[in-house]
């Protein structure tokens, strides 16, 4: 019976495959989804946390839900505009007729109240029905859910036995597909970015990796399979096995081509290169040889535990080190604000000058402002030194305003290390990820 359609979520932490994992799983006929990321129904505020439910009132309230669906799920209807970015095929899914069915659906088998759960399983068979998908045959619901913002939470509420296939991949391994993106993306602005963002990158690395600990102790560890990307590739089509045990559903070869709706989809690599499915090839790590000693001993040392948690080694020096005797960590903090102080410079002197020089030219402009902001030499902690008075004089109250701002942004980035690394160093005490890893081990596990 479709009602007993149950949930699956999958959620990627860092660059990990979610996308990649949607589209093997996308031609299995026991699986409907949206191939777009998934946005949990927000009307669960208007009710209690426990039991969700809203009346059902006439029929331009429900249709209000139907149409705000597709608005904010688009990609679902129109293909070009999904994440998943097919093109040369006919790309469209006719956003009337899923109302319809929609409608329809909820009209038949509504007893006068609509969960959210209800829900949910309306709109997904509403989806399979519109795309000429047989319906008898379904048993998953595929949920692509990005970040943890209380969605995920909001879902086991719902669909308490639903399955969570978590993506993960080694923060290194991550960290060199970032910077390669980086790198294609934004060509001469890479090292600029780099040096600014990584700090970033880390501190949202960990959150996510905190959160879906905090959410696998909610769960059976049979509900839990944390898929790293690297080894999915590198295991094939036996991994395509494991997850379909895992998911109690047959194991169809299909699985082996990447595609949405049925059409051929090539990836979203960070290398841009096309992809078709799994390939041994790319489960080679490349961090070895494409991060240096800085990268490497910022990464670990502040994701040394969690990589661990994970499953990562690490080689690390121990956690009781001093943060200030890492002089390599020290320096790239120091770089980091160096950059910020620079384009902050840079802005502020773009805004002084166009304003007291409203007929010089804006090339002169940006090139006297970018002359004077590169030779700005920083005293720590977070003070501008000198600056090179050939090019021009700063404004005593930019002197002042820039200032400010750089010995703040010092204060909060070597609070934020800190923090960084007194709660992420050793970060889970009495607390374990509760789940079946994607692993040799499991290998073995399933061959029996």
């Amino acid at each position: 019976m479709w009602r007993d359609l149950e949930l699956l979520l999958i959620s990627p932490h860092g660059s990990s495959g979610s996308h990649l994992m949607q589209s093997l799983l996308d031609s299995h006929k026991q699986i409907i989804h949206f191939p777009v990321i998934f946005q949990y129904p927000e009307f669960r505020q208007f009710s209690s946390f426990h039991v969700e439910r809203w009346p059902l009132g006439q029929t331009d309230t429900l249709e209000l839900f139907i149409d705000n669906f597709i608005e904010k799920h688009v990609g679902a209807f129109d293909l070009r505009k999904s994440t998943f970015r097919l093109k040369g095929f006919n790309l469209l899914v006719s956003s009337s007729i899923f109302k319809q069915e929609a409608l329809k659906l909820f009209h038949e088998h509504s007893e006068g109240i609509i969960t959210t759960r209800f829900y949910i399983q309306v709109l997904h068979l509403a989806y399979a029905k519109t795309i000429g998908l047989p319906v008898h045959d379904l048993r998953y619901m595929m949920v692509h859910l990005h970040g943890y913002n209380g969605s995920h939470f909001h879902a086991l509420s719902d669909f308490p036995s639903l399955k969570y296939i978590a993506l993960t991949r080694d923060p290194r391994e991550n960290c060199v597909s970032y910077y390669r993106s980086l790198e294609i993306d934004y060509k001469e602005r890479f090292l600029t970015l780099k040096k600014v963002l990584i700090p970033y990158y880390i501190l949202k690395y960990a959150f996510n990796i905190r959160s879906l600990v905090d959410f696998s102790n909610c769960l059976s560890k049979n509900q839990l399979l944390i898929a790293d990307l690297n080894i999915l590739h590198s295991l094939g089509d036996t991994g395509l096995h494991i997850i379909s045990k895992f998911l109690g559903v047959n194991y169809d070869e299909k699985m082996n081509t990447s595609t949405i709706l049925g059409r051929p989809w090539l990836g979203n690599s960070g290398d841009k290169k096309p992809i078709e499915g799994l390939n041994p090839a790319r489960s080679l790590l490349k961090w070895p040889r494409a991060l240096n000693k800085i990268d490497l001993d910022f990464i670990e040392l502040y994701l040394g535990s969690i990589m661990t948690l994970c499953r990562y080694n690490t080689h690390i020096l121990s956690p009781k080190d001093s943060f200030h005797e890492n002089s390599n960590l020290e320096w790239l903090i120091k770089e980091n604000i160096i950059v910020i102080a620079k384009n902050l410079t840079f802005n502020l002197l773009r805004i002084e000058l166009s304003s007291k020089y409203p007929d010089l030219h804006e090339e002169d402009i940006l090139d006297k402002a970018k002359k004077i902001s590169h030779s700005i030499d920083i005293k720590f902690p977070g003070q501008i030194l000198s600056y090179d008075k050939q090019y021009g004089k700063i404004d005593e109250s930019i002197f002042v305003t820039i200032n400010d701002m750089i010995s703040r942004v010092f204060t909060i980035r070597i609070a934020l290390s800190r923090t960084l690394r007194w709660e992420f160093l050793d970060p889970l005490p009495q607390k374990h990820l509760n789940a079946t890893f994607l692993s040799p081990q499991t290998i073995s596990n399933h061959r029996t």
